[in-house]
């Protein structure tokens, strides 16, 4: 008699309660609201903003994806999706908040799905590119980051553009200073190291990492490329 194959281990989703608090207030319509909305109502996140298109326009021509098959995740409202869609063919978007999903299906009409960024509902290679912005910062376990990237490229069959915090970038190393006064802890970071090794064990390699500020901000946006020779 065959033994039941062992259940698959808990999704950091579910698990990890960084991102589970960071979930839990983009679920409500007034959470979701706020999301979709901050970026242009707030100074500073219009500036962050600014300098984030820039980043992901860099990454895209990087990559070189024309006509391709898109995967958006997490999608949020879709504050990235008119940069994205002049490089699809076809735009898949999907976020763990089935209310952002709803927000963005009635700002941009796209259809946008349910789903876990840690248990993508796709098989391998399915898509040209994968672009996964701003998630691994709110993952708090080192390994839920790394599961992360994991995943990102498991459904990639070309290129992925995500986003992580540095660890030696200068925001964060200025946050491990302080932290003796503050209190505040550092963020959850991915080394260049991890990235790298990362990327290798699934068959890619770094091509380019896009920071979005250096003086400002620790958020790096790294192109992965499968099969690409280092450089």
């Amino acid at each position: 008699m065959t033994s039941p194959a062992p259940s698959p281990a808990p999704s950091p989703a579910t698990t990890d309660p960084t991102l589970a608090r960071y979930a839990d207030s983009r679920r409500t319509a007034e959470g979701a609201a706020s999301y979709s909305t901050k970026y242009d109502d707030e100074l500073h996140k219009r500036i962050s903003s600014y300098f984030e298109r820039r980043a992901i326009e860099r990454a895209l021509a990087r990559a070189k994806v024309r006509d391709a098959v898109v995967l958006d995740c997490p999608c949020g409202a879709g504050r990235i999706t008119p940069l994205l869609r002049p490089v699809a063919r076809k735009l898949v978007c999907a976020d763990y908040s089935g209310t952002m999903a709803r927000v963005l299906r009635r700002a941009h009409d796209l259809p946008a799905l349910t789903a876990d960024a840690f248990r993508l509902p796709f098989a391998d290679r399915t898509f040209d590119l994968v672009y996964s912005g701003r998630l691994s910062h709110h993952i708090g376990d080192e390994q839920g980051r790394l599961a992360h990237l994991r995943e990102v490229m498991r459904v990639s069959r070309g290129h992925v553009i995500v986003t992580v915090f540095d660890d030696r970038s200068l925001k964060n190393v200025l946050r491990r200073v302080r932290r003796a006064f503050t209190g505040k802890r550092p963020k959850n970071t991915v080394t260049r190291e991890q990235m790298a090794a990362a990327a290798a064990e699934a068959g890619f390699s770094v091509i380019d990492a896009i920071p979005l500020s250096r003086l400002a901000s620790g958020h790096v946006f790294y192109v992965l490329e499968r099969g690409a020779a280092a450089g």
